[in-house]
C-alpha cells in the first residue's frame, strides 16, 4: 500500500463519519422539499424563506434558474422582498444540532451557493449558533452585502475558520432586505470534505495574527513628518495606495499628532451593535480591515488619522478615481472624513475630499471619487482618513482602498458637494439636503 494513502485513511474515515452523522442533516438541494431546514416562527423573524423554481416575481432581482440543475425546473430558497419593508429579515435553520470538533475537522467545510442580484439587495448572513432561536455577534461565520451580479456564487468555508474548540450548534441563514429588489437565494447546502480546488470565492484560512494594542499612544513608532511627496523613495503609481489590510497596513501610516490609532482587525469588533462582523475583501471573519476602536479609554470627539504613501496627481487624469469601502454602523457613531494634503497633515490647507456623519446601514458601502473633483492643478500629496468618534459605539471601518481607473459605479451621486445622510436603525431611508441620484451599488 502507498505509504501516503495509508496515513490519509484515518482522516478519510473521520470525514466520512462527519458526513454520515452531520452532513446528512444539513445537505439540501431543495429539489424535493426543504430537507428539514426550518423557518423560524414570527416570534424570531419577520417573514419566511420561499422554495421556488424559475424566476422570482420581481424583475431585475433574484435568480432565473436554480444552481443544481441550472434550469427553470430546479428549486432553490429565496427571500421574497416585494411585500416587505427595509430591514425586514427571514431566518432559516439547519434541521438538527451539528457537532463539530476542531481537532478532527480541519478538512471539513460548510458549502453553499448563493445568488444576490438586485439594486440595493441587502445582506445575507450565515451563523453557527448553539441556540436554535437566537444568534450573537460572535456566532457570525460569513456575511455578504450588496449586489453580486446575476449569477450563482459557490462558497466553501472551512470549519476550523469559525470554531477553535469543539462546538455543537445549528447553521442559520439570515436574509435582511434593503428594498423590494432584495430577492436573495440559497441552494446546494452541504457539510463535508473540503474540495481540493476551492472556488475563488471560498474562504481563506484564518490568520493567527492579532492587532496590536491601541490603548496608549506611546506604542507608536511612525514619525509624524512625511517624506517629500516628490522624493524618489515614494512609489509614484496607483499601487502605492492599494491596500486590503490582509497582510499589513501596506505603507499607510498612523499619525502621532492625533489622539489614538486605527486598529487592524479581523472578525467582529469587541463592542456589540457597532462595527463590521467581517471584512469586505473576502466577506469572512478571516479577512482583515482597519477600524476605530471607540470603547474605553476613548472619549467623545477623540480622533484617529491614518495617512497614505505620497502620490502624484495630474489634473488631466479625468478617468482616475480614489476608491474605498467604509462601514459606519452604531448609534452616535461620529464622522469619517477623507482629506488630500500636500503636507501630509490635516491643516487649513488640506482639502476635504469626502465626509460622512451618523449611522449608516450595517453593511460595507463603496465610494468612488474622481481625482479631478478635488484638484484643479497637478500636484503631489497624501490621502488621510480621519475617524472622529461620538460614543463607545463608534467603530468605523475601512477596507479595499485603491487609486485607479474610474468604474462609473457608486452608491449615490450628489447634485452638490455637501450633504447630510441619516438612516433610522438599519433602514435605508435617506434624507439629504441635496438631491440624491441612486446609481449602481458596488457594495
Amino acid at each position: 500500500m502507498d505509504l501516503r494513502l495509508k496515513h490519509q485513511i484515518p482522516l478519510l474515515v473521520v470525514l466520512l463519519l462527519y458526513a454520515v452523522q452531520n452532513g446528512a442533516s444539513t445537505d439540501c438541494d431543495f429539489e424535493i422539499d426543504e430537507c428539514g431546514w426550518e423557518q423560524l416562527s414570527s416570534d424570531y423573524d419577520m417573514f419566511d424563506w420561499i422554495r421556488n423554481s424559475g424566476p422570482t416575481s420581481t424583475l431585475q432581482t433574484g435568480p432565473k434558474v436554480d444552481h443544481t440543475l441550472r434550469t427553470t425546473l430546479g428549486h432553490y430558497m429565496y427571500t421574497e422582498a416585494s411585500s416587505q419593508s427595509p430591514g425586514d429579515y427571514a431566518i432559516m435553520r439547519s434541521p438538527d444540532i451539528v457537532h463539530l470538533d476542531s481537532s478532527t475537522a480541519r478538512n471539513l467545510c460548510f458549502a453553499f451557493s448563493y445568488h444576490m442580484y438586485g439594486l440595493h439587495v441587502g445582506t445575507l448572513d450565515l451563523y453557527f449558533s448553539k441556540s436554535a432561536t437566537s444568534m450573537h455577534k460572535g456566532d457570525l461565520v460569513w456575511s455578504m452585502s450588496g449586489e453580486q451580479g446575476d449569477r450563482w456564487i459557490e462558497k466553501e468555508i472551512r470549519v476550523t475558520d469559525f470554531i477553535s474548540t469543539s462546538k455543537s450548534g445549528y447553521f442559520i441563514f439570515e436574509g435582511r432586505i434593503l428594498t423590494y429588489t432584495s430577492d436573495m437565494a440559497i441552494d446546494d447546502i452541504s457539510l463535508g470534505p473540503c474540495s481540493a480546488h476551492p472556488s475563488p470565492n471560498s474562504t481563506r484560512g484564518a490568520s493567527t495574527e492579532r492587532p496590536r494594542s491601541t490603548s496608549h499612544k506611546s506604542t507608536k513608532t511612525i514619525t509624524s513628518h512625511p517624506n517629500d511627496p516628490n522624493d524618489s523613495k515614494i512609489a509614484l503609481n496607483n499601487a502605492a495606495l492599494k491596500c486590503e489590510f490582509d497582510t499589513d497596513f501596506c505603507g499607510w501610516q498612523q499619525l502621532t499628532t492625533d489622539v489614538f490609532d486605527w486598529t487592524r482587525h479581523n472578525g467582529p469588533t469587541s463592542t456589540l451593535n457597532t462595527g463590521p462582523s467581517n471584512d469586505h475583501t473576502y466577506g469572512t471573519m478571516a479577512g482583515y480591515y482597519i477600524y476605530t476602536e471607540s470603547s474605553w479609554p476613548r472619549s467623545q470627539n477623540d480622533y484617529a488619522v491614518i495617512r497614505s504613501p505620497g502620490v502624484p496627481l495630474e489634473s488631466t487624469d479625468i478617468d482616475r478615481c480614489f476608491k474605498f469601502f467604509y462601514h459606519m454602523w452604531g448609534l452616535n457613531i461620529g464622522t469619517l472624513s477623507l482629506y488630500f494634503s500636500t503636507s501630509g497633515t490635516i491643516t487649513d490647507q488640506a482639502v476635504v475630499v469626502w465626509s460622512m456623519s451618523g449611522p449608516q446601514t450595517n453593511a460595507w458601502i463603496g465610494r468612488e471619487i474622481r481625482v479631478t473633483d478635488f484638484i484643479s492643478t497637478s500636484t503631489s500629496g497624501y490621502f488621510l482618513f480621519k475617524g472622529q468618534i461620538d460614543s463607545y459605539t463608534a467603530d468605523m471601518a475601512l477596507d479595499d482602498i485603491s487609486l485607479g481607473s474610474c468604474t462609473g459605479k457608486d452608491l449615490f451621486s450628489l447634485s452638490k458637494s455637501k450633504m447630510v445622510i441619516s438612516i433610522n436603525g438599519e433602514n435605508s431611508f435617506i434624507h439629504s439636503v441635496d438631491t440624491v441620484h441612486f446609481l449602481n451599488n458596488i457594495v
